[in-house]
């Protein structure tokens, strides 16, 4: 019998065109199969081949209903499955962070079942024993620099449920990182994992595009920005303080300094003492109120697709 949940799924895609008609022969017929209401949204981060025109093109010959919406450029996973959750409208919501099936379809019915019946508020699918070392260095410098300690590992799959989904959308923040907001509201979590079946998997971002991420992450879910700017300012502190006790030594004990040296030395010292202290209070009042008052959309689509058959 088939479950009467409505049921949404989001799917990232970035380049994806030897890998979607896989995944939605793939899924689609687990979906089917089991719940009588479902809608597939499809994101299509910014590719550069014809990802958007083969998954429009699918969609139609193979009749199912499905959302496709293009992004204007390539944001990142985070803003482009908050685009595809904003048009969902079921009352639970899969987040497929990559069209590439290297798991058993099995656990996409199994980690339903589970948060039926656990009351869980989130369910993700990770990967075991094929863990990317940048993934581990990620982690590692994101906890380190953190208020708290976070789990903030790689998924495949996401399963949330819809009260979930309105505790991280009321959260007023434009540069989302939900696994970071996951953790800072206390949701109900369950994490499932598996051994992959096959070597398909392969993160295809680039180094500078993760490091831009990391940045952006850090930079919104840490304090690093005020923590740097005070400890420069220390640092600062301490060189006037050295130069002042080296220029009381020079002044009673060495006759022979450079006429104007010793004042000179102790203005700059204090001078950038004072001017990094003040930026960083600056810098921790214009964070706070920026993150406040700025309100532009984390994602832009530049056109959509639409097909219920």
């Amino acid at each position: 019998m088939k479950n009467k949940a409505f049921i949404s799924l989001v799917v990232y895609l970035h380049n994806d065109t030897d890998s979607i008609e896989e995944f939605i022969r793939t899924v689609s017929p687990v979906i089917n199969d089991n719940f009588e209401l479902n809608e597939f949204i499809f994101i299509d981060d910014g590719s550069t081949d014809d990802t958007y025109t083969k998954i429009t093109g699918l969609i139609e010959k193979m009749k199912i209903n499905a959302f496709v919406f293009s992004l204007a450029y390539r944001h990142n996973k985070e803003s482009a499955l908050l685009a595809g959750v904003d048009k969902s409208v079921g009352d639970f919501v899969y987040q497929f962070e990559s069209s590439i099936i290297d798991y058993p379809t099995d656990f996409i019915i199994d980690m339903f079942d589970e948060i039926k019946s656990g009351g869980y508020d989130i369910i993700s699918l990770r990967p075991i024993g094929q863990y990317l070392k940048y993934q581990t260095i990620y982690n590692y410098l994101f906890n380190m620099l953190s208020f708290r300690s976070m789990d903030v590992a790689e998924e495949r799959i996401t399963l949330s449920t819809r009260k979930a989904l309105n505790s991280l959308s009321s959260i007023n923040e434009r540069l989302r990182y939900n696994k970071a907001l996951v953790n800072l509201l206390g949701l109900y979590v369950r994490n499932m994992s598996y051994r992959p079946i096959n070597d398909k998997y392969s993160d295809n971002r680039s180094h500078a595009h993760l490091l831009k991420i990391f940045f952006i992450n850090v930079i919104s879910y840490t304090n690093i920005g005020t923590k740097l700017s005070f400890y420069i300012s220390f640092i600062f502190i301490l060189c006037s303080i050295y130069f002042g006790i080296q220029i009381l030594y020079l002044f009673f004990i060495n006759n022979e300094v450079v006429s104007g040296l010793n004042s000179l030395m102790l203005f700059l010292s204090m001078s950038f003492s004072a001017m990094f202290l003040v930026f960083g209070v600056l810098n921790s009042n214009i964070t706070k109120t920026l993150k406040e008052i700025v309100n532009y959309p984390s994602y832009n689509i530049k056109k959509s697709y639409k097909h219920f058959s």
